[in-house]
């Protein structure tokens, strides 16, 4: 199954080339992205969307440092009741620790990683899947954007050092003071460092009474998301069973979507994956 990304981050996309003169329509043209997707409170695109969409927005806008504004943009609320649940932690640890552990059950390609060695702390994303791969705009927005999430919850001026693996873009060094970070390209790893005791820097927003209670309802959507995973892996067989109804009557596509609860093309693009087909499944009714 195609991994999915928040949604959110072409809300962002649509909205930085909005205000260079760049119309929604003209951004999502081509993309299978409707504006209509836009509007949702929050949801899900497949994995190479977010390479493609921010590619096609550097070109459409001339701005090679495109992604670097684009993580100036990055809250926490981008990542839904896992954001939420981080802006309630008590202190910075607690709320990167929410987002590894979350953020990375959503996603198979996608998994930040917070790991502590003697006086410095590294975040890093783990990317597991080698057909799944960030490039290296995605790359500069999603690991700056966990820097800018961070900045805003504690407060923070200075947060280290961020390395990259890449060239720096052409019109970077406009936005570097605003990053709170030190960017070094051209490195062997991309990275953000930052020394351990700024862990303990206590969350502007920290809640002790709404913290459990936003971290049990991550769980509960973690658990919901891997039940629907479960008979997506097998949705030919599922459909297999509600073709036909307690009247014998074979049901038509709408109607076992409508029973899956999701859309007629999400069932068919399942299917595909199977190598089938909807009518191909009701011939062997």
């Amino acid at each position: 199954m195609t991994p999915e990304l928040p949604g959110t981050y072409i809300n962002l996309l649509a909205e930085i080339v909005k205000r260079r003169g760049i119309s929604c329509e003209q951004f999502l043209e081509g993309s299978g992205v409707t504006p209509e997707q836009l509007k949702k409170p929050y949801w899900y695109v497949e994995f190479n969307t977010l390479n493609n969409l921010l590619e096609h927005a550097i070109q459409l806008t001339h701005e090679p440092a495109l992604a670097g504004y684009l993580a100036l943009e990055m809250k926490a609320s981008c990542y839904g009741s896992v954001g939420m649940a981080a802006m309630v932690s008590a202190n910075l640890e607690e709320a990167l620790k929410i987002l590894e552990q979350f953020i990375g059950s959503r996603c198979d390609a996608f998994k930040p990683e917070l790991k502590q060695e003697q006086d410095d702390v590294y975040w890093s994303i783990h990317q597991p899947l080698k057909s799944f791969q960030l490039s290296s705009d995605a790359t500069i927005f999603l690991l700056l954007g966990f820097v800018h999430i961070a900045k805003h919850l504690t407060g923070l001026s200075s947060l280290g050092t961020v390395q990259l693996n890449m060239p720096e873009p052409l019109g970077f060094s406009k936005i570097k003071d605003k990053l709170g970070v030190s960017c070094l390209f051209e490195q062997k790893h991309n990275i953000w460092i930052f020394p351990k005791e700024y862990l303990m820097q206590p969350i502007l927003t920290a809640d002790p009474m709404l913290a459990p209670l936003l971290k049990a309802q991550c769980k509960k959507d973690i658990d919901k998301l891997k039940l629907r995973s479960g008979w997506k892996a097998e949705i030919s067989q599922v459909i297999k069973k509600l073709l036909i109804n307690s009247q014998g009557e074979i049901l038509k596509v709408k109607q076992v979507a409508q029973m899956m609860n999701m859309s007629e093309r999400s069932l068919q693009r399942y299917l595909a994956i199977e190598n089938t087909s909807f009518s191909a499944l009701v011939d062997l009714t």
